[in-house]
């Protein structure tokens, strides 16, 4: 699997896969193998597989951070999630799973994602939006983004 860094210049795309023709900054991008066990009975990728696929993504920017991006007082939480189906995704395909920065808010990220074939960026699969909202578990209540993950939203990729 390979995976650039977070952390680099900042860098401006064009939001054109996700149809808006407005400017996000794309903060990772990663290559991701399609599994056999992610087809259904159609032997397409089933619909909820592609929530996988995208907390995939999430999890391995998180894990370029330089230090925690989760603790005890500070919890990263889905409060929605929106798909768009481009066309069906079948087996085998190698995927580039692309996440940009929508908006950043007190205690919440706005993150968009994209799935594009590995080997042609214009065979786009699905396009789609996740809002993580940090929570104090504890509390039950939102708390401020950590500093660490706000930092990571500024920077982008190379």
């Amino acid at each position: 699997m390979k995976h650039h860094s977070a952390l680099g210049y900042r860098r401006l795309v064009f939001g054109i896969l996700m149809g808006l023709g407005v400017l996000f900054m794309k903060l990772f991008e990663t290559t991701l193998v399609l599994r056999w066990r992610d087809l259904d009975a159609y032997l397409h990728v089933n619909n909820a597989n592609y929530l996988t696929l995208f907390e995939e993504t999430r999890i391995l920017w998180f894990n370029t951070f330089p230090g925690p991006w989760r603790a005890a007082d500070a919890e990263p939480v889905v409060a929605r999630v929106e798909i768009d189906y481009k066309r069906p995704l079948h087996y085998p395909e190698t995927l580039l799973s692309q996440l940009y920065l929508e908006r950043i808010g007190n205690s919440s990220l706005s993150l968009l994602h994209s799935l594009c074939s590995a080997g042609d960026a214009g065979a786009v699969y699905a396009t789609g939006k996740t809002v993580l909202v940090w929570t104090d578990p504890r509390l039950r209540k939102s708390t401020p983004l950590p500093d660490l993950v706000r930092a990571a939203c500024t920077l982008g990729t190379d």
